[in-house]
């Protein structure tokens, strides 16, 4: 058997055959070849190589064996036949290789099959890849060691406003996109990438940033950045990075922290507000801390509050703060036009986000553009209103909204228990009047009977139920020979003459009873 050499198998992994160029007969063959058509070496070495075809084959296998260029390639397709039978359709390709005792042929057989599974499997993982990188929705870059960008997802263009073709031709684009007050950040990012490369060309750990850029059409937005450097097969060959947009999550945080801002400033208000009853000198005065605190929190035009006057069922702005030239004197009917009478009678919020759109408003001042009325209720019904108002159109979120409703339930229990407190004064100044009046009189009436008694030329004597005397005038106490008071409580019976102390009408007297059996004091 003539040695074969090894460059006559360039291809190891590719069915070859070395063959004779008459007639045809299989000098060697390599291990793709028995694997894969499973032949045995020894059943196609030295066996006509028409064994490897189907019979309807060979004869044009031989033709072309017989009519090989001398210099280049001939190729053709047909059917080889495995050693199970099965038929599988491949390319044959031939030509000539050179050798010391002649030249030989060697026959290569590519199997279309084999090809078309590949082809389909490099396909499919060309469709993955494209689904991974095309379709993210982060804005992922690939950057070469020399600051160019070898790949760019589209997503870029969502974020930035510039296309992946865009943002490969300048490079630079990425720096320029940032933020100013932010780029220093970014350079600094950039230096410790750069320094932290690891000599080893292990993967070094990924480095993240959150940085903000301005978009083409000059939005802002919040990026959260992930990047590291890649090594293959030990070498760098740049950094891969992605982009994330957190807009959306930075405005709610930010959002967040402020309606908690808000929320406890409107709460150290209330707090201030709850005072013990004694330190309320004037519900105006009260009324003017609530309107200043909803301006102080919310920054609006103007804030009133206005309160029902319980007798005349008018509504009268007590307080407020703002911008506005509102007249705080003016008084509404509970039944008239306006937002603020409308929300009294429903008891219900009313916002007017375009106040030139509700049929409800009443203009009372030009420069009004959104206007929001919350009812302040109480276990009486609804005292009055917060009435905001602002230049700007939709000036009031959902979340000022339930900020302003929780504040109000706190001012409408702080205007009721001054309501009530001023309830209370009143009825006291009532009843002080009335005790001030009732003494007068009964300071006139003991003046008189004063009078009385003191110029009477007649003995009096005031005696108690139980015959005790009470009180006598100067007349009584002469005829008796008694000193002024000298007869206070002592029995009247003591001064009467025995005989007449035992009489019906004297002991009737010292009893202080009359005829028709009057009760109290009896003047005798």
């Amino acid at each position: 058997m003539i040695p074969i050499l090894p460059l006559y198998f360039p291809m190891p992994m590719i069915p070859s055959c070395c063959l004779t160029p008459s007639p045809g007969s299989v000098l060697a063959a390599n291990p793709a070849t028995t694997s894969q058509l499973g032949y045995p070496a020894e059943a196609l070495v030295n066996h006509p190589v028409g064994a490897l075809f189907a019979e309807e084959q060979q004869a044009r296998l031989l033709e072309y064996i017989a009519n090989a260029p001398t210099d280049g390639t001939s190729s053709w397709h047909g059917q080889v036949l495995a050693a199970s039978g099965a038929r599988r359709q491949a390319e044959m390709s031939l030509v000539r290789v050179p050798h010391s005792s002649g030249s030989h042929l060697l026959l290569t057989l590519h199997d279309l099959e084999e090809v078309s599974r590949v082809l389909e499997a490099l396909h499919q993982a060309e469709t993955r890849y494209q689904m991974v990188a095309e379709f993210t929705f982060g804005w992922d870059y690939w950057e070469a060691p020399d600051g160019s960008l070898l790949y760019v997802s589209p997503a870029c263009e969502a974020i930035t406003g510039y296309t992946a073709a865009e943002m490969m031709v300048h490079p630079g684009l990425n720096a320029e996109l940032v933020l100013p007050e932010d780029r220093d950040l970014w350079e600094q990012h950039r230096q410790q990438i750069a320094l932290h490369r690891p000599c080893d060309g292990n993967q070094p750990d990924p480095r993240s940033l959150t940085f903000r850029i301005v978009d083409r059409q000059g939005n802002l937005h919040w990026i959260e950045h992930f990047c590291r450097a890649v090594y293959l097969n030990g070498q760098f060959v740049g950094h891969r990075a992605s982009n994330f947009d957190i807009t959306e999550r930075k405005r709610a945080e930010l959002t967040e922290r402020e309606t908690h801002a808000l929320a406890a400033r409107l709460n150290r208000t209330t707090h201030e507000l709850f005072k013990p009853f004694s330190d309320f000198d004037d519900l105006s005065l009260v009324g003017q801390q609530v309107v200043e605190a909803v301006i102080d929190a919310f920054g609006v035009v103007d804030c009133g509050l206005m309160l029902i006057e319980p007798e005349t069922r008018l509504v009268k702005r007590v307080a407020r703060a703002g911008s506005y030239q509102v007249q705080t004197t003016a008084l509404l009917q509970v039944d008239g036009p306006g937002l603020v009478p409308a929300a009294i009678r429903s008891g219900t919020l009313i916002y007017a986000p375009d106040v030139r759109e509700h049929p409800l408003y009443a203009a009372n001042a030009t420069h009004t553009r959104s206007e929001l009325v919350i009812p302040l209720w109480s276990r009486e019904g609804v005292l009055g209103v917060l009435d905001l108002q602002s230049t700007r159109l939709d000036a009031f979120s959902e979340r000022d909204q339930r900020l302003l409703v929780a504040f109000a339930e706190r001012v409408a229990a702080i205007m009721a228990s001054l309501r009530a407190l001023e309830a209370v004064r009143r009825i006291n100044a009532e009843l002080e009047q009335r005790v001030e009046e009732r003494t007068a009189s009964l300071e006139r009436l003991t003046a008189r009977m004063e009078a009385i008694l003191q110029s009477s030329s007649s003995g009096i004597v005031l005696v108690s139920l139980e015959g005790n005397i009470v009180q006598t005038n100067p007349a009584f106490d002469q005829l008796l020979g008694l000193a002024p008071d000298e007869g206070y409580g002592h029995s009247l019976l003591e001064f009467a003459a025995p005989e007449a102390a035992a009489t019906p009408a004297w002991r009737a007297g010292c009893a202080g009873r009359c005829a028709a059996g009057c009760t109290g004091h009896r003047a005798l």
